[in-house]
């Protein structure tokens, strides 16, 4: 009898030992990775700023629900939000699960003091500082990076290519999209200037010119795909005449079932494999890819060749 009350009392030494070492692990484990901002809250962001010792600085601000970057000074510009948006989860997403220092003399070992990182600013919509951040060098392996609070000595390690996201010069974070059309609403598409092309939507089908050919419904729907989607991949700078625009190289319209008007001019050659182009209806100056070009504005031989067809089954391929 005695032996089993001193098991029992051993057991419950044991238990109780046990969740004294090991009950704060589980409880942390419950709990998840700790988050490097504890109290951010994506939604309080309309500001960020983005510093560097060696670039230009980048303001990226909300006005009236839509996203604009700039340098601060001069003009502003549409800002890409789907970039924006990323930027602001990575920043939720950072955990505090590797720490490598609490020294502030190895800060510029691993790249996250002021002089040597990039800065990251958060603002609410009254200017105040939600979170400041400073971005470092890669970690180990290029999928890895080494981030530090502003107001906190502690560096960690976190998954993550976070220089990509944040590292972008104006042009980068810039709204690339031309044009956001819907391409099933577009019943005429025309190409004029040093190629000449008319295409008709009738009863849903496409047709060619006046002669009202049929044309390879394929081959149309890229193309009205294409301008309905089309995206830059850079800006120019520059007058109009300089790019060509006083007298454009081609002239690529769409109209619409309720008789609005979608247009793009192509003009000079940026380079072997990319050529300037503008909407109509703004100044901006964009660079597209030659190849887009090409899907823009199909040859009468592409429009004309045949449709494929499914062939049907033969009677002893069962």
């Amino acid at each position: 009898m005695r032996r089993l009350s001193l098991f029992a009392i051993i057991f419950i030494v044991m238990a109780g030992l046990y969740w004294f070492l090991e009950g704060p692990k589980i409880k942390d484990a419950d709990q998840g990775p700790n988050h490097l901002l504890s109290n951010f809250s994506p939604a309080d962001v309309h500001r960020i700023n983005i510093t560097s010792s060696d670039s230009d600085p980048i303001v990226l601000q909300k006005t009236d629900g839509e996203w604009q970057v700039g340098t601060g000074q001069g003009a502003s510009y549409a800002a890409d939000s789907s970039a924006i948006q990323e930027l602001i989860e990575s920043l939720t997403e950072l955990k505090t699960n590797s720490m490598v220092s609490r020294k502030p003399d190895r800060h510029a070992l691993y790249e996250v003091s002021p002089e040597t990182g990039l800065q990251v600013e958060t603002l609410d919509h009254k200017q105040r500082t939600l979170a400041e951040v400073l971005i470092g060098k890669s970690g180990p392996n290029i999928f890895s990076t080494y981030v530090r609070a502003a107001d906190k000595n502690e560096v960690y390690l976190v998954d993550g290519i976070l220089q990509n996201k944040i590292s972008k010069t104006l042009n980068e974070w810039r709204d690339k999209r031309i044009f956001a059309l819907d391409p099933n609403l577009i019943t005429t598409f025309t190409v004029s200037g040093d190629q000449s092309l008319v295409l008709n939507k009738t009863d849903g089908k496409w047709l060619i010119g006046p002669e009202a050919a049929p044309a390879n419904t394929a081959t149309v729907e890229q193309a009205v795909q294409t301008l309905a989607t089309l995206n830059a991949v850079d800006f120019a700078d520059g007058t109009l005449a300089e790019y060509g625009f006083d007298q454009p190289l081609r002239t690529i319209t769409a109209v619409f079932n309720d008789g609005k008007q979608a247009t793009l001019l192509l003009g000079k050659d940026a380079n072997a494999f990319q050529q300037y182009a503008k909407r109509a209806d703004t100044d901006t100056l964009y660079i597209i890819e030659k190849h887009v070009v090409s899907m823009l504005c199909p040859t009468r031989a592409e429009l004309n060749s045949a449709e494929s067809e499914e062939k049907a089954p033969s009677a002893t391929s069962r």
